[in-house]
């Protein structure tokens, strides 16, 4: 069994208290089994198909996921999509999907679908060890979409994949944002859930408080009163909306003239420019 630093050990032991593996290939399943626990996952629950995954996740919310890719009975990418949009305790835990195949449509499926890290098999200790490192130690920003859900894609480690494209992507991998790239970030994020409400209301509606939450501590941090009131009027609109369950009121947003997110807007508009908003 391979054995890890103790001092590692103990930091990533209280993210692997309950750790979910999908593999149906006894062998490999029973090798990550070994690994996990030797960076001290103190309990291992192995499953053969995403179906029953899915249901272990539902039922015992792991901390960590490992899901093969593709098999008979495997979906690694619809799996996660499915528990990035449920409503499950554990629908932000990392997930890793592995696979012996390192293509880049298979690495590209994993990511959009709010997959943590793609790992290629064979993989080593030190590889999983890396992997879970990044997911439990240095946390992404979480993306509540609803095109997608999941970590920021910008710092996704294809873990393998060397093909023509890997520099292209690692350039635009960028380091930290700033606060003001934050807000537009998720100011757009909001917009676009609003036009999306239709054809996802429930994730729609779950990206747009979510964006709120986000745009409303962005706006403190910024110092700028007409934000932070901006802000605070678009919540107390979309709480009434949310409260009478009016399609109408999400639909005004997007008409033109004088509403809650135009305000906001243009405030973020003059926060772009550099202007005191």
């Amino acid at each position: 069994m391979f054995n890890a630093d103790p001092d590692l050990v103990e930091m990533l032991s209280p993210h692997l208290e309950r750790v979910l593996v999908i593999d149906p290939f006894e062998a490999s399943a029973k090798a990550a089994g070994e690994l996990l626990r030797g960076l001290g996952a103190w309990r291992v629950e192995v499953v053969e198909t995403s179906r029953k995954g899915y249901d272990v996740a539902q039922n015992w919310s792991p901390q960590f996921i490992l899901s093969e890719a593709k098999a008979p009975g495997v979906d690694g990418a619809l799996f996660t999509r499915a528990i990035r949009r449920s409503t499950f305790s554990c629908r932000q835990a990392p997930i890793v999907v592995a696979s012996a195949q390192t293509k880049a449509s298979d690495i590209t499926a994993a990511r959009d679908a709010g997959a943590h890290e793609f790992l290629r098999k064979p993989f080593s200790a030190n590889d999983l060890k890396r992997r879970i490192e990044n997911v439990a130690l240095k946390p992404r920003p979480w993306i509540e979409a609803v095109g997608y859900v999941g970590p920021d894609r910008r710092r996704f480690n294809s873990g393998g994949y060397g093909g023509a494209k890997r520099r292209d992507a690692d350039r635009k991998a960028g380091g930290a944002q700033s606060e003001t790239e934050r807000f537009l970030q998720a100011l757009a994020i909001l917009s676009s859930a609003v036009k999306q409400y239709d054809s996802d209301p429930a994730q729609a509606t779950r990206a747009m408080h979510a964006q709120i939450e986000t745009l409303g501590a962005l706006a403190g941090a910024l110092r700028q009163p007409r934000l932070v009131y901006s802000v605070a009027a678009l919540d107390r609109y979309l709480a009434t909306a949310s409260q009478s369950g009016s399609r109408r009121l999400i639909q005004a947003l997007l008409e033109e003239g004088a509403n809650p997110l135009n305000d906001l807007a243009e405030a973020g508009a003059a926060l772009a420019g550099g202007k005191a908003a």
